[in-house]
């Protein structure tokens, strides 16, 4: 039953960041007012959909550590979800330079 959260909520973070990415891509590209943009787009899409999918294992893990403690929960999430955030879109940044 913990592989299906973990799946679900990896699958569902995923398809959020990938669309709040795209729709950030097509923003900066109007913004540059070209037809491509003048660095790779890596550099935006895979922090965005790294960051995303690490704070949803992270916010996972929390509540099926303890899934009737919801007010310790989420008192516990912030120092996490920071730290997750961060460490996320670093390693995002990370694999788009390696490209």
């Amino acid at each position: 039953m913990r592989f299906y959260f973990y799946a679900i909520s990896g699958m569902v973070s995923a398809l959020i960041a990938w669309s709040f990415s795209q729709i950030f891509l097509i923003d900066l590209r109007e913004f540059f007012s070209s037809k491509s943009l003048p660095f790779n787009p890596d550099l935006i899409l895979l922090p965005i959909v790294a960051a995303s999918l690490v704070v949803a294992m992270v916010v996972t893990e929390i509540f099926l550590s303890n899934p009737t403690r919801y007010k310790a929960n989420r008192r516990v999430l912030p120092p996490y979800l920071w730290a997750a955030l961060g460490m996320g879109a670093v390693a995002g940044l990370l694999m788009a330079s390696e490209g």
